[in-house]
């Protein structure tokens, strides 16, 4: 929990210097310089911290359809293996969200600083199953055995909101809040997936996250 804590105030820190930057940006041309930007999500390199996720990957694509809207996709994959006395436990699966992302600030022509509200569509195929299970009874005795692989999907939709500045040029780092609400899923009659991959946990309906990324942004084409 004082790792969350801590990670939250970092992000809360990080508005602040973000608006600094915004408040601070001049422009430097009357033309709105279109753009195709690729991004990491570089927390996602700490979820083992409080998840155990042995390896979760994500990155985004994202493109100007207009002065304040951009189409983005996003996807990325996890594994999770958890090993306890009386059970293994093993999950893998990739996510996909697509969607749109609407600017609220007003900028400059040239300015790539932005508050952007969000709404997408996620999608995650995964598997998991669990080995080496024992089972003690006090009535039944003692057990053991295994439940095999077992192929799940999840669909939700997600609201978020969140801020970027430009750092050098073309390059962006930025964060977000995502409020995930879950549409529908397959279910494991047996056993209920401790994860769903890009949404959360595998019991809940509602998921918050956060994302904190860095992207490039490669120019294409010049607007009025």
């Amino acid at each position: 929990m004082q790792i969350k804590q801590n990670i939250f105030r970092f992000l809360f820190i990080n508005i602040l210097l973000c608006v600094s930057f915004t408040s601070t940006g001049q422009a430097d041309s009357t033309k709105r310089v279109g753009g195709l930007s690729f991004g990491i999500d570089l927390s996602r390199f700490l979820v083992s911290i409080w998840e155990p996720v042995n390896l979760n990957m994500e990155f985004q694509v994202s493109m100007e359809a207009g002065t304040n809207f951009s189409l983005i996709a996003e996807g990325g994959w996890l594994t999770s293996n958890i090993s306890e006395e009386t059970y293994d436990y093993e999950l893998k699966g990739s996510y996909y969200r697509l969607g749109g992302l609407f600017n609220v600030l007003k900028r400059e022509p040239n300015e790539l600083s932005a508050i952007n509200i969000g709404l997408l569509y996620g999608f995650s195929p995964y598997w998991h199953k669990a080995d080496h299970i024992q089972i003690k009874d006090n009535y039944w005795g003692e057990g053991s055995g295994s439940l095999p692989i077992n192929n799940l999907f999840s669909h939700w939709i997600e609201l978020n909101a969140g801020i970027r500045v430009e750092i050098f040029k073309n390059w962006l780092i930025g964060w977000k809040i995502r409020t995930k609400i879950r549409l529908s899923r397959n279910e494991d009659p047996i056993m209920t997936p401790y994860l769903t991959p890009g949404f959360g946990k595998g019991d809940k309906n509602f998921s918050l996250g956060m994302s904190y990324y860095l992207v490039y942004r490669i120019p294409y084409k010049k607007r009025k």
